[in-house]
C-alpha cells in the first residue's frame, strides 16, 4: 500500500515538475547554434526574437535549454549548485574584428531550471 502511494506521488511529481519546451517557431535554434562565440554576428541579429521568447524559457530545465540554444560558450558554477551559462553575442576572441564581449546570460536555480535569461550583457574578458 505504501509503495503504491509513493509510486503515485512520483508519477504526479514528474508530470507537474517539468515544463514543456514552448513553441519557438520564430526562433531559429539551428541558426543560433551555428554561431559559436557570436563571431558570425548571427546571434546578435536574432536578439530581438530571443527577447520576445525569453519569458517562455523561464522555468524550463537545463536539458531543454540545451536543446533550444545548444552548448554554452562558457559555464560559471556558483555556490549552492547554481550556475550560469553564457552565450556570446560578440566576443574579443573573434580574430577578424575588434568587438566588446556581450552575451546572453542564463541563470539556473539549484534544481537546474532557468530562472533568469538576460540579453546584451556586457562582460569582462573571460579568464
Amino acid at each position: 500500500m505504501f509503495l503504491k502511494h509513493i509510486t503515485i506521488f512520483l508519477l504526479l511529481f514528474s508530470l507537474f515538475s517539468c515544463k514543456n519546451i514552448p513553441n519557438l517557431k520564430q526562433f531559429d535554434s539551428k541558426l543560433w547554434k551555428s554561431d559559436p562565440m557570436g563571431c558570425l554576428g548571427i546571434r546578435k541579429k536574432n536578439i530581438e526574437t530571443l527577447n520576445e521568447i525569453k519569458g517562455d524559457l523561464v522555468g524550463i530545465s537545463e536539458d531543454q535549454l540545451l536543446e533550444v540554444m545548444g552548448m554554452p560558450d562558457r559555464k560559471i558554477l556558483e555556490e549552492r549548485s547554481k550556475k550560469q551559462y553564457l552565450y556570446y553575442l560578440s566576443s574579443i576572441v573573434c580574430a577578424s574584428k575588434l568587438m566588446e564581449n556581450t552575451a546572453v546570460v542564463v541563470d539556473f536555480d539549484a534544481l537546474h531550471r532557468v530562472v533568469v535569461l538576460s540579453t546584451n550583457i556586457e562582460i569582462g574578458n573571460f579568464k
